[in-house]
């Protein structure tokens, strides 16, 4: 019996099989079937997320793996969690989405864990983000992704840390 998996993700990360690669470290005889849905990314940041477009270009990604017949659905990047909603009303709810930005932050724990690096203050610290583009819009994205108002973020010059 073969196991398998189907994995959408960036073009970049489709192409260097990261994934594929780690998991067939693991398991020699597991599948990974890789689908590069490139515009989830511009439509995420854009906040499209119930946009007609956004469905359109979903359906067009993911009738494919509609018609193979998934039940599991590796969402392999950063911001197609934030398009979730749209990606599984196309697939269906039979099918499983697994952020794999879960799934690393609960490897990440394990490890803090596991060295027993975790902080025992029941207190949220204090966040600062520092960009080098527009703070406006990574604030508007931040926020999209975090669920929460952030507040301090600063541009910086790049060239200023180099010289």
């Amino acid at each position: 019996d073969v196991c398998s998996s189907d994995l959408i993700g960036t073009r970049s990360t489709i192409s260097n099989q990261a994934y594929s690669k780690k998991i067939k470290s693991i398991d020699p005889s597991f599948h990974v079937f890789e689908h590069a849905c490139p515009l989830f990314v511009p439509l995420a940041e854009e906040g499209w997320i119930n946009h007609k477009a956004t469905y359109e270009i979903a359906n067009e990604y993911l009738t494919e793996l509609i018609k193979i017949g998934i039940d599991t659905l590796v969402l392999g990047c950063t911001h197609y969690p934030i398009l979730a909603e749209v990606i599984q009303n196309i697939v269906g709810k039979k099918v499983k989405l697994i952020d794999s930005g879960i799934a690393a932050a609960e490897s990440v724990k394990e490890e803090l864990d596991r060295y027993n690096l975790n902080s025992d203050k029941s207190s949220q610290g204090n966040q600062s983000f520092y960009v080098s583009d527009i703070p406006l819009k990574f604030k508007e994205l931040a926020e999209l992704f975090l669920g929460r108002p952030i507040s301090d973020v600063q541009k910086i010059e790049i060239e200023s840390l180099t010289g």
